[in-house]
Protein backbone atom coordinates (compact mmCIF):
# COMPACT_ATOMS: atom_id res chain seq x y z
CA UNK A 1 0.00 0.00 0.00
CA UNK A 2 1.58 3.57 -0.56
CA UNK A 3 0.57 6.36 1.67
CA UNK A 4 -0.39 9.82 0.88
CA UNK A 5 1.83 12.19 -0.76
CA UNK A 6 3.67 13.31 2.20
CA UNK A 7 2.17 17.04 2.14
CA UNK A 8 -0.83 15.56 2.59
CA UNK A 9 0.26 13.51 5.40
CA UNK A 10 1.77 16.57 7.21
CA UNK A 11 -1.43 17.92 7.51
CA UNK A 12 -3.35 15.28 8.72
CA UNK A 13 -0.60 14.74 11.15
CA UNK A 14 -1.66 17.39 13.35
CA UNK A 15 -5.51 15.76 14.07
CA UNK A 16 -3.61 13.02 16.15
CA UNK A 17 -2.23 15.71 18.68
CA UNK A 18 -5.70 18.05 18.03
CA UNK A 19 -5.72 20.56 20.71
CA UNK A 20 -10.01 20.33 20.49
CA UNK A 21 -10.05 17.06 21.94
CA UNK A 22 -11.93 17.72 24.75
CA UNK A 23 -13.30 21.04 23.79
CA UNK A 24 -14.72 19.70 20.45
CA UNK A 25 -17.98 17.90 20.85
CA UNK A 26 -18.22 14.57 20.72
CA UNK A 27 -14.20 14.03 19.52
CA UNK A 28 -12.78 11.08 21.30
CA UNK A 29 -9.28 9.96 20.90
CA UNK A 30 -9.88 6.51 22.30
CA UNK A 31 -7.28 3.77 20.28
CA UNK A 32 -8.51 0.95 21.67
CA UNK A 33 -11.79 1.69 20.84
CA UNK A 34 -11.28 2.18 17.64
CA UNK A 35 -11.78 6.10 17.58
CA UNK A 36 -8.69 7.99 16.41
CA UNK A 37 -9.14 10.54 13.36
CA UNK A 38 -9.47 8.04 9.96
CA UNK A 39 -11.55 7.65 7.12
CA UNK A 40 -8.68 9.30 4.29
CA UNK A 41 -6.99 7.63 1.83
CA UNK A 42 -5.35 8.46 -1.49
CA UNK A 43 -3.00 11.00 -3.44
CA UNK A 44 -0.43 8.45 -3.59
CA UNK A 45 1.19 10.14 -6.14
CA UNK A 46 1.78 13.62 -7.27
CA UNK A 47 -0.26 16.33 -5.96
CA UNK A 48 -1.21 17.69 -9.62
CA UNK A 49 -2.15 13.68 -10.77
CA UNK A 50 -5.09 14.35 -8.28
CA UNK A 51 -8.14 15.20 -10.21
CA UNK A 52 -11.06 14.94 -7.54
CA UNK A 53 -11.10 15.40 -3.82
CA UNK A 54 -14.23 13.08 -2.42
CA UNK A 55 -15.54 14.85 0.94
CA UNK A 56 -17.69 12.61 3.01
CA UNK A 57 -19.32 13.72 5.88
CA UNK A 58 -17.41 11.77 8.97
CA UNK A 59 -16.20 8.42 9.38
CA UNK A 60 -19.03 5.85 11.08
CA UNK A 61 -18.11 4.24 13.79
CA UNK A 62 -15.63 1.52 14.99
CA UNK A 63 -16.40 -1.45 12.82
CA UNK A 64 -16.22 -4.66 15.17
CA UNK A 65 -12.62 -5.49 15.98
CA UNK A 66 -11.40 -2.20 14.35
CA UNK A 67 -8.87 -1.15 16.96
CA UNK A 68 -5.63 0.86 17.23
CA UNK A 69 -2.31 0.66 19.16
CA UNK A 70 -2.75 3.16 22.50
CA UNK A 71 0.10 5.24 23.28
CA UNK A 72 1.47 4.67 19.46
CA UNK A 73 3.29 8.11 17.95
CA UNK A 74 0.98 10.06 15.63
CA UNK A 75 2.54 8.75 12.74
CA UNK A 76 1.89 5.26 13.63
CA UNK A 77 -1.87 5.90 14.23
CA UNK A 78 -1.97 7.67 10.96
CA UNK A 79 -0.62 4.48 9.49
CA UNK A 80 -2.63 2.36 11.44
CA UNK A 81 -5.99 4.80 10.34
CA UNK A 82 -4.91 4.61 6.26
CA UNK A 83 -3.89 0.94 6.85
CA UNK A 84 -7.74 0.18 7.66
CA UNK A 85 -9.35 2.85 5.70
CA UNK A 86 -6.97 1.02 2.16
CA UNK A 87 -8.00 -2.20 3.37
CA UNK A 88 -12.09 -1.87 3.49
CA UNK A 89 -12.40 -0.12 0.49
CA UNK A 90 -9.87 -2.34 -1.48
CA UNK A 91 -12.29 -5.46 -0.35
CA UNK A 92 -15.53 -3.40 -0.56
CA UNK A 93 -16.25 -4.34 2.61
CA UNK A 94 -19.81 -3.02 2.84
CA UNK A 95 -22.72 -1.37 0.95
CA UNK A 96 -20.74 2.23 1.14
CA UNK A 97 -17.33 0.66 0.08
CA UNK A 98 -18.75 -1.30 -2.81
CA UNK A 99 -20.59 2.01 -4.11
CA UNK A 100 -17.32 4.31 -3.99
CA UNK A 101 -15.52 1.55 -5.48
CA UNK A 102 -18.00 1.63 -9.01
CA UNK A 103 -17.59 5.42 -9.29
CA UNK A 104 -14.00 5.09 -9.35
CA UNK A 105 -14.26 1.99 -11.38
CA UNK A 106 -15.94 4.16 -13.80
CA UNK A 107 -13.81 7.14 -13.55
CA UNK A 108 -10.81 5.65 -13.99
CA UNK A 109 -10.70 1.60 -15.03
CA UNK A 110 -8.06 -0.17 -13.73
CA UNK A 111 -6.48 -1.19 -10.61
CA UNK A 112 -7.49 0.49 -6.96
CA UNK A 113 -4.12 1.36 -6.29
CA UNK A 114 -3.67 3.02 -9.52
CA UNK A 115 -7.02 5.00 -8.53
CA UNK A 116 -5.59 6.11 -5.38
CA UNK A 117 -3.24 8.30 -7.19
CA UNK A 118 -6.24 10.05 -8.98
CA UNK A 119 -8.90 10.87 -6.10
CA UNK A 120 -7.90 12.28 -2.52
CA UNK A 121 -10.88 10.83 -0.28
CA UNK A 122 -11.42 12.59 3.28
CA UNK A 123 -14.02 13.76 5.56
CA UNK A 124 -15.39 17.32 6.45
CA UNK A 125 -14.71 15.81 10.31
CA UNK A 126 -12.41 13.12 11.16
CA UNK A 127 -13.87 12.20 14.05
CA UNK A 128 -16.77 9.86 14.54
CA UNK A 129 -20.03 11.30 15.94
CA UNK A 130 -22.34 8.85 18.39
CA UNK A 131 -25.15 8.84 15.89
CA UNK A 132 -24.51 9.14 11.77
CA UNK A 133 -27.66 9.22 10.75
CA UNK A 134 -28.11 13.04 13.23
CA UNK A 135 -27.59 16.03 11.94
CA UNK A 136 -24.47 17.68 13.37
CA UNK A 137 -22.84 20.74 12.55
CA UNK A 138 -19.32 21.53 13.33
CA UNK A 139 -17.24 24.32 12.39
CA UNK A 140 -14.06 23.11 14.37
CA UNK A 141 -12.68 20.72 11.97
CA UNK A 142 -12.89 21.76 8.61
CA UNK A 143 -11.67 24.87 8.61
CA UNK A 144 -8.33 23.16 10.99
CA UNK A 145 -8.03 20.44 8.51
CA UNK A 146 -9.72 20.30 5.43
CA UNK A 147 -9.41 23.92 4.32
CA UNK A 148 -5.32 23.07 4.20
CA UNK A 149 -5.63 19.60 2.45
CA UNK A 150 -8.00 21.52 -0.22
CA UNK A 151 -5.75 24.57 -0.43
CA UNK A 152 -3.06 21.50 -1.30
CA UNK A 153 -5.05 20.55 -4.11
CA UNK A 154 -6.39 23.69 -5.97
CA UNK A 155 -6.91 21.91 -9.71
CA UNK A 156 -9.46 18.90 -8.30
CA UNK A 157 -12.73 19.15 -8.30
CA UNK A 158 -14.31 19.30 -5.20
CA UNK A 159 -17.13 16.20 -4.46
CA UNK A 160 -19.57 16.89 -1.63
CA UNK A 161 -21.29 13.69 -0.70
CA UNK A 162 -24.67 14.71 0.91
CA UNK A 163 -26.04 17.24 3.29
CA UNK A 164 -23.79 16.97 6.01
CA UNK A 165 -20.58 16.89 3.91
CA UNK A 166 -22.16 20.16 1.91
CA UNK A 167 -22.54 22.06 5.51
CA UNK A 168 -19.10 20.98 7.01
CA UNK A 169 -17.79 22.40 3.88
CA UNK A 170 -19.76 25.72 3.19
CA UNK A 171 -19.49 26.44 7.30
CA UNK A 172 -15.89 25.67 7.90
CA UNK A 173 -13.91 26.67 4.58
CA UNK A 174 -13.68 29.14 2.19
CA UNK A 175 -13.19 27.02 -0.67
CA UNK A 176 -17.17 26.92 -1.84
CA UNK A 177 -15.87 29.50 -4.73
CA UNK A 178 -14.32 26.73 -6.44
CA UNK A 179 -18.37 25.31 -7.33
CA UNK A 180 -17.78 21.94 -5.69
CA UNK A 181 -20.16 18.85 -6.83
CA UNK A 182 -22.71 17.80 -4.77
CA UNK A 183 -23.81 14.46 -4.76
CA UNK A 184 -26.00 11.73 -3.10
CA UNK A 185 -24.08 9.97 -0.25
CA UNK A 186 -23.14 6.36 -1.25
CA UNK A 187 -23.69 4.63 2.05
CA UNK A 188 -27.32 3.01 2.83
CA UNK A 189 -30.48 4.06 2.35
CA UNK A 190 -29.81 7.14 0.70
CA UNK A 191 -27.09 5.45 -0.89
CA UNK A 192 -29.60 2.55 -2.68
CA UNK A 193 -31.74 4.85 -4.24
CA UNK A 194 -32.00 5.44 -7.93
CA UNK A 195 -31.45 9.25 -7.98
CA UNK A 196 -27.82 8.25 -5.92
CA UNK A 197 -26.44 6.40 -9.15
CA UNK A 198 -27.68 8.99 -11.16
CA UNK A 199 -25.89 11.82 -9.09
CA UNK A 200 -22.69 9.80 -9.61
CA UNK A 201 -23.07 9.52 -12.94
CA UNK A 202 -23.29 13.09 -13.30
CA UNK A 203 -20.18 13.40 -11.29
CA UNK A 204 -18.61 11.22 -13.51
CA UNK A 205 -19.45 12.48 -16.64
CA UNK A 206 -18.63 15.86 -15.13
CA UNK A 207 -14.53 15.15 -14.15
CA UNK A 208 -14.46 13.17 -17.36
CA UNK A 209 -14.89 16.62 -19.43
CA UNK A 210 -12.49 18.52 -17.45
CA UNK A 211 -9.31 16.50 -18.71
CA UNK A 212 -7.10 17.05 -21.55
CA UNK A 213 -7.14 15.37 -24.84
CA UNK A 214 -3.82 13.89 -23.48
CA UNK A 215 -6.01 11.88 -21.23
CA UNK A 216 -4.08 13.29 -17.87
Amino acid sequence: MMMPNSALLDVMRDAYSCRFFGTCREAEKSPSKGLIPRGFVGATGRLDEVEAIFVIAEPGGPMEGERYTEGASSDQLMREGIEHTYRCFRSSHNPFHRNMRWILDQLWPGSFDEQLKKVWITEGRLCSIHHTTRWFSDRICAPTYLEPQLQLLPQATIVLFGNKAEDRVKRGTSVMTRVPIKVSHVAPPEGMKPKAKASWVNLIQHVQSLRQPTGR
